[in-house]
């Protein structure tokens, strides 16, 4: 059943109850959701963004304790509720990402996110950043933008 409203009805919340427990139990869900209420927390975030629960589930990623949209999810949204935006990428390599959008009837606007920037942030100590800089580097101006 999909619905509009952002709290589940008692039925429904009875529902995403069962279903998140069947979900962990399958050990098919991301390794950080690994409790039904973790999971149904995700459900939850999806539901307010209109996002289906699996698609929540691999979309949304628990960092520092926090569901955070995976960038690929920030697109999709982007794409989703302003039909016509153009993203193109003007530099995506080890050094940085700059991401050129433009939405209809609006001028384009560049946003970036650099090694440099990384740097800032203490970033890039972190494995993920020194095996798959490049992919970092996307993620973080995708979600600058």
């Amino acid at each position: 059943m999909v619905t509009n409203a952002l709290q589940p009805t008692i039925t429904e919340w009875q529902m995403m109850r069962e279903q998140a427990s069947i979900l962990v139990k399958t050990g098919f869900l991301p390794r950080s959701i690994d409790t039904p209420e973790k999971a149904v927390a995700i459900m939850l975030k999806g539901r307010e963004m209109g996002i289906p629960p699996m698609q929540a589930f691999s979309q949304i990623h628990v960092i520092a304790g926090k569901p955070t949209l995976s960038p690929e999810l920030m697109l999709g949204l982007i794409f989703k509720q302003c039909p016509g935006t153009k993203v193109v990428y003007k530099q995506n390599d080890d050094l940085g990402c700059i991401i050129r959008v433009t939405r209809p009837g609006h001028p384009g606007q560049d946003f970036s996110f650099s090694m440099a920037d990384a740097k800032r942030a203490n970033l890039t100590g972190k494995d993920t950043w020194k095996t798959y800089p490049r992919a970092m580097l996307r993620s973080r101006c995708i979600a600058e933008m």
